[in-house]
């Protein structure tokens, strides 16, 4: 339907969402097909934000395949977007997510300093959900 009286963002926003739906699933490579093209159609109508969003969760299938140099490749580049466009929040759990990544990988030392860029940031958003989810990341990596 958003193909058919081009919409070109409702229709990436819909693979998008069908992407999640895959993934939760477990259709891990429908899923990925989707991402492909919301990012694709967000990327060529310059929707920074949404092709962040969209990067972030790319990276997820890939932590969740244990591909963790692709999750990090994906979620540095939503970092920058999401720089670029000052989106203080999504930045924190990219944050969040590449500690996460770098703790599974065993790098402890450098997991820790983006939980703690993460903890702060969701400290300055007033965000307690955030901080609380970094936080029992933390003591995780700490056991």
């Amino acid at each position: 339907m958003f193909r058919e009286i081009g919409d070109q963002v409702g229709e990436a926003t819909a693979f998008n969402n069908l992407a999640g739906v895959h993934r939760g699933r477990g259709d891990i490579v429908t899923s990925l097909a989707c991402y492909t093209h919301a990012l694709a159609v967000f990327q060529s109508v310059g929707d920074r934000a949404a092709e962040a969003r969209v990067l972030n969760n790319i990276g997820l299938i890939h932590y969740d395949k244990s591909e963790f140099k692709a999750a990090l490749e994906c979620y540095e580049r939503a970092r920058k977007l999401q720089r670029l466009t000052g989106d203080k929040a999504s930045e924190a759990a990219t944050l969040a997510n590449i500690g996460l990544v770098l703790s599974d990988s065993g790098d402890r030392d450098e997991a820790l300093d983006y939980y703690n860029q993460a903890l702060s940031t969701f400290r300055s958003l007033g965000d307690p959900a955030g901080e609380a989810a970094v936080v029992s990341n933390m003591q995780a990596l700490r056991d």
